[in-house]
C-alpha cells in the first residue's frame, strides 16, 4: 500500500487517507483512525446479506473497536485494485483473523473508499460478484458534489 501510494498514486493523490487508515487499524490506534475519517463519514453494507447497513462516524468506530475485541489478531488486505483516482478506490479485499471464543475467519468484499484527499469520507462494501456494480457506484460517488469531492 505505501509503495503504491508513493509511486503510481503519487501523481494523482487521494490514496494517503486510505493507507492511514489501515495502519492505524493494523496498530489499533483508534484515535488516529477516527482522525482517518471525515466528520459525516458514511460507511455503507451493500451486500445481499448486509448485515452492517449503515453506519455514521461513531457507529463505525464502535463496529472496528468491536471486532477487534472479538478477533484480536484481525486484519485488512487489500489485494487487487479495480480502479483508483484522485478521490479513493475500489478493491478487492479480505478480512480475516481467529474469533476469541471460535476457529478463523475470511471475509472477501469489494470495497469502495471515497476521500475528500485528507480523510475517509465513504466506504461501502459489495459481494464479490458485484465488482461492476461497486464500479459504477465509484463512478457515481466521484461525481457527488455533496461529498465534497467533485
Amino acid at each position: 500500500q505505501a509503495r503504491f501510494v508513493a509511486g503510481e498514486a503519487a501523481l494523482v493523490g487521494g490514496q494517503s487517507p486510505i493507507v492511514a487508515l489501515l495502519r492505524a487499524f493494523a496498530q489499533r490506534d483508534w484515535e488516529t483512525l477516527r482522525g482517518c475519517l471525515a466528520d459525516n463519514a458514511v460507511l455503507h453494507d451493500r451486500r445481499r446479506l448486509g448485515i452492517i447497513g449503515a453506519l455514521d462516524r461513531d457507529e463505525w468506530m464502535e463496529s472496528w473497536r468491536a471486532m477487534a475485541d472479538l478477533s484480536p489478531d484481525v486484519d485488512y488486505e487489500w489485494f487487487r485494485i479495480l480502479a483508483w483516482n484522485r478521490y479513493g478506490r475500489v478493491a478487492v479485499a479480505r478480512l480475516f483473523g481467529s474469533l476469541r471464543d471460535g476457529g478463523p475467519f475470511e471475509n472477501v468484499f469489494v470495497g469502495v473508499l471515497v476521500t475528500d484527499g485528507e480523510r475517509i469520507r465513504r466506504y461501502e462494501f459489495f459481494d464479490v460478484d458485484d465488482a461492476d456494480q461497486a464500479l459504477a457506484r465509484f463512478d457515481e460517488l466521484c461525481a457527488e458534489p455533496s461529498l465534497g469531492v467533485s
